[in-house]
């Protein structure tokens, strides 16, 4: 898939599975597994291999076919514009801790 430097198409995007998030909005459900990751107080190493999740992954992957294809609704619009602000905060994250990686990685 070419993206032409589109962040929706960076290998962090993410979307929570609808099944595991009811009554929850989908980018809180992102937020708080972040969150959780975060709270493990995670090596370097597992910052720098963090993943979003096989259902968030084939979300997003929804999301962006739809929006190419048939369109998505404006909460879908809203959700995918989330992802692109957290998959920000994640690069950031990932970024700032390419400092404590070992040099043998």
């Amino acid at each position: 898939m070419r993206c032409g430097g589109s962040l929706r198409c960076s290998t962090w995007r993410v979307s929570p599975s609808r099944a595991s998030g009811v009554g929850n909005p989908p980018a809180a459900l992102v937020h708080r597994y972040i969150l959780n990751f975060i709270a493990t107080n995670p090596t370097p190493e597992e910052i720098a291999t963090f993943r979003p999740t096989l259902e968030m992954q084939q979300r997003l992957q929804t999301l962006i076919e739809r929006s190419k294809n048939t369109g998505i609704t404006e909460q879908e619009r809203i959700e995918l514009d989330e992802y692109e602000r957290i998959e920000h905060l994640i690069i950031m994250l990932k970024a700032g801790n390419l400092r404590n990686l070992p040099s043998t990685l």
